[in-house]
């Protein structure tokens, strides 16, 4: 490891067995930053980055570190060799250090005139959403801020709270907890919300955090963030790591497989959790896809030994589609992505052994998802039930044989059997990243909702028509379809939701049948 004298400024190389206490450096990299090579001439002093490595060695010097390392200056990038071995020593470095210096060159001083710290400003600064400074974060005991100007603002134990809430990071993985304590899926949230200058550099920032190592590809594009997820694979039985396509989140590729493309996917995974009370079995990568040992729902739905902590009683399950020619092998249904699945409904499942298919090529995605996304209503009714459409909401929604829509956001297509005994099924993705489809029976006031086939839920709302204008959002992911009977009349429909791909949109298809 090669270290910064701080006061000579000479570069000192060290055994990592014979490090002396050092400081190091964490920053975001601007024009004219000082390489290794530089450091070793009069060239340094005409670049602007030299006076953040003198600001960080006076520093240093003034609390007794005789050594600082600096990532842009002590690592001879010219050397691949070189530059693999300290991506994979980064996380380590910075854990080792007695101290980490994080300079905002973007926080101004004095922010205010009685000197308090400008919180706007703090949450703003670049820094917070640069890839590489997430592990800079966590990773060292000691870490103090300081502003462009060099003068301390506070430290990571003083501003905790303030930073778990800038970052979506616990308080507690900010104070030292072990990284194991925190599920796959939530460490990767730590980083959706994070960019780097180079596409590899979103899994190789992150084998720190993870505890894997792996060799840089760099031109290898997203297939980096695959390759990380496939060496935590090999170390970790830990289900959240399917639990991505929670909310239907940004994506920038489809891989057409179980693993993400990118750490954005991750962006709701925040409570995901693993289950305390299971004994998950060993799952692994093979030549036929990922090879999982789970209950399969309805022959459709993986059930995952993980759950949202914000809906207890839930387990989180992987829409999965059948493959030709194979019993075994299943495709992950990334559209449809992770459900909910009510944990009585868990009960009794028999484990499966199961393969799901790899993706075989990365193609660029569909633009995001449920933002306007479009709906159709589809009727299916028996001639002579008397059974039919009576209207929508919103009226606009054109009808084509026997399809209705299309319809953004919120609406509802009424259905009447008879003369009296009317129904309205209602559609709101309103929300981005939130659908349902609910059952309001409009002679009795009552609302009905269903997130399983198996369970029916009443919502006591005044009239219909509030109904609509509340927009009332209970449940985000129901299953693909459920079945509802009028309280007044031995009456049934069958109500499924499908998605598909409709003139280069992502549509979702209601389909209603009688009986």
């Amino acid at each position: 490891m090669r270290l910064l004298h701080s006061t000579h400024l000479k570069l000192v190389e060290f055994m990592e067995r014979d490090l002396p206490p050092y400081a190091i450096l964490s920053h975001t990299w601007e024009m004219e930053e000082v390489s290794f090579q530089e450091m070793q001439t009069d060239d340094a002093k005409s670049k602007k980055g030299y006076s953040k490595i003198k600001g960080c060695c006076k520093v240093a010097a003034a609390w007794g570190f005789e050594y600082v390392w600096v990532d842009t200056c002590c690592i001879d990038k010219t050397s691949s060799a070189e530059l693999s071995e300290a991506i994979n020593s980064m996380f380590s470095w910075y854990q080792k250090a007695d101290v980490c210096y994080v300079y905002l060159s973007d926080y101004l001083f004095p922010a205010r005139k009685d000197n308090s710290l400008d919180e706007e400003g703090f949450k703003n600064s670049r820094w917070f959403t640069r890839g590489w400074t997430l592990q800079e974060l966590i990773a060292p005991e000691s870490v103090i801020f300081f502003n462009n100007t060099w003068h301390d603002i506070g430290t990571k134990h003083s501003l905790g709270s303030l930073i778990s809430e800038i970052t979506e990071i616990q308080v507690e993985a900010l104070m030292g907890a072990k990284l194991e304590d925190f599920s796959v899926a939530q460490r990767m949230c730590w980083a959706s919300r994070r960019q780097t200058s180079r596409i590899e550099d979103e899994a190789y920032s992150l084998m720190g955090v993870f505890g894997v190592h792996m060799p840089m590809l760099y031109g290898e594009g997203v297939h980096a963030f695959i390759r990380l997820q496939e060496e935590i694979i090999k170390t970790s039985t830990d289900h959240t790591i399917f639990a991505w396509a929670t909310e239907f989140p940004p994506t920038r590729f489809y891989t057409g497989g179980l693993l993400a493309d990118c750490p954005s996917t991750f962006a709701n995974t925040k409570w995901i959790v693993p289950d305390s009370d299971k004994n998950t079995l060993p799952f692994e990568i093979t030549n036929k896809g990922i090879h999982l040992r789970i209950p399969i729902y309805e022959d459709s739905y993986g059930v995952l030994d993980c759950h949202d902590l914000k809906k207890p009683g839930f387990n989180l399950a992987i829409k999965l589609t059948k493959t030709p020619n194979s019993s075994d092998t299943l495709q992950f249904d990334e559209f449809c992505g992770t459900v909910s699945l009510a944990a009585e409904d868990r009960q009794d499942l028999p484990t499966q052994s199961i393969y799901v298919a790899r993706g075989t090529s990365l193609v660029p995605s569909l633009p995001p998802r449920f933002h306007d996304v479009e709906f159709y209503f589809q009727t299916k009714f028996t001639w002579g039930r008397d059974i039919r459409a009576t209207g929508s909401f919103p009226p606009n929604l054109t009808r084509n044989n026997t399809e209705i829509g299309p319809g953004t956001g919120f609406g509802a297509l009424l259905i009447a059997q008879g003369l009296y005994y009317t129904c309205a099924v209602i559609v709101n993705t309103t929300y981005p990243g939130q659908f349902e489809v609910r059952v309001v029976d409009e002679t009795s006031n009552d609302f009905y909702g269903a997130i399983l086939p198996s369970i029916i839920i009443k919502e006591y709302q005044s009239w219909l028509k509030e109904a609509w204008k509340e927009r009332h959002v209970s449940w985000k992911r129901p299953l693909d379809r459920f079945r509802w009977q009028h309280p007044r009349k031995l009456w049934w429909i069958t109500v499924a939701t499908s998605r598909a791909i409709r003139a280069g949109k992502r549509i979702i298809i209601v389909t209603i049948e009688d009986g």
